[in-house]
C-alpha cells in the first residue's frame, strides 16, 4: 500500500507559501496549469513541471498515482485546501507549476521565419487565449505581447488557449512600435487590424515571413504603431455592426493571411 502525507491545515507553511504565490502576480514565464487535459498537454509538449499539486479526492488521487514522480515536488491537499488554489468552477484534482521561456526584445532584432502574431496591449485574457489558439491553428508560431497587456502565459489566458500557447514561442516587449519599425525597414510585411484599413480580401496570398498586429479591445492599435509603416487591414462587414470582437477579428485575419497555407 502506498503512503503519502495529506496536507489538511491552512496553517501548513508549504501550503501558505503556495497560496501566496498563486494569489499574487506570478513572475514572467511561470505557468500555472489546472486540470488533467492541460497538465497532460504540457507534459506531452516537453514542459517540465516544477510542482504538481493533487486533491485528496478520487480524481486527484488517480492522477497522483500516475504522475507523482514526474515533478521534483508533489503535494496532496485536502479538498477544501485545493479548492482555494483552484481557478475553475469545478476543480479537476490536479494543478501544475512549470516554467516556459519568455524571450525579450533582444531576440527580435530580426523577424522570425514564418508568421508572427503581435498583441498590442490586449486586456482580456479570454481574448488573448482564443487568439493564441487560433494562431496555432493557422500557422502562427510566434506570439509577441506588449508588457503592459495580458500575458499569453497568464493563468486564464493559458486555459482559454486550451494549451496552444505551450507549443508556441512567446516574446515580451515594451515597445511594439520599435519592433515593427525595425522589421519594416527589413521589408518584412507587418499588417494591423484597423477599421480604416485596406479590405483584407484584397491582399494576395502571403508566402514569406510576416506579422499581424491585433490591438486593444477598446482602442485598437496604439498610436505609436500607427505612426510606423504598418499596413492597416480591415474586415468588410454588412449591417449595423461597427466592429468585431478582437479575438474573432484576429482569427479571421490569421486565416486569410496564413491559414490558407494549411490547405
Amino acid at each position: 500500500m502506498e503512503y503519502f502525507t495529506v496536507i489538511k491545515s491552512r496553517q501548513n507553511a508549504r501550503y501558505k507559501a503556495l497560496l501566496k504565490t498563486l494569489s499574487g502576480k506570478l513572475p514572467a514565464g511561470v505557468l500555472v496549469l489546472e486540470g488533467k487535459r492541460l497538465v497532460m498537454d504540457a507534459l506531452n509538449s516537453d514542459i517540465t513541471p516544477e510542482l504538481l499539486v493533487f486533491a485528496d479526492d478520487p480524481a486527484g488521487l488517480k492522477m497522483h498515482a500516475e504522475l507523482k514522480d514526474v515533478a521534483s515536488e508533489s503535494l496532496v491537499l485536502a479538498e477544501d485546501l485545493f479548492k482555494r488554489l483552484s481557478d475553475t468552477v469545478t476543480p479537476q484534482g490536479v494543478l501544475m507549476l512549470a516554467a516556459k521561456e519568455e524571450r525579450d526584445e533582444d531576440a527580435l532584432l530580426h523577424a522570425p521565419a514564418g508568421a508572427t502574431l503581435i498583441l498590442d496591449g490586449l486586456s482580456d485574457p479570454g481574448n488573448v487565449g482564443t487568439l493564441t489558439r487560433s494562431a496555432e491553428a493557422f500557422g502562427f508560431d510566434h506570439i509577441i505581447y506588449r508588457s503592459d497587456g495580458v500575458s499569453p502565459l497568464s493563468r486564464k489566458a493559458v486555459r482559454a488557449s486550451m494549451g496552444s500557447i505551450l507549443r508556441q514561442q512567446v516574446f515580451r516587449v515594451h515597445n511594439v512600435a520599435a519592433v515593427v519599425d525595425r522589421w519594416t525597414r527589413e521589408s518584412t510585411p507587418v499588417y494591423a487590424l484597423d477599421m480604416d484599413g485596406r479590405p483584407l480580401h484584397e491582399l494576395e496570398r502571403t508566402d514569406g515571413g510576416f506579422a499581424l498586429i491585433v490591438g486593444n479591445e477598446a482602442q485598437g492599435i496604439s498610436e505609436a504603431v500607427r505612426k510606423t509603416k504598418v499596413i492597416p487591414l480591415s474586415i468588410p462587414m454588412e449591417g449595423r455592426v461597427e466592429s468585431l470582437n478582437a479575438a474573432v477579428a484576429g482569427a479571421i485575419a490569421m486565416y486569410e493571411l496564413g491559414g490558407k497555407r494549411c490547405r
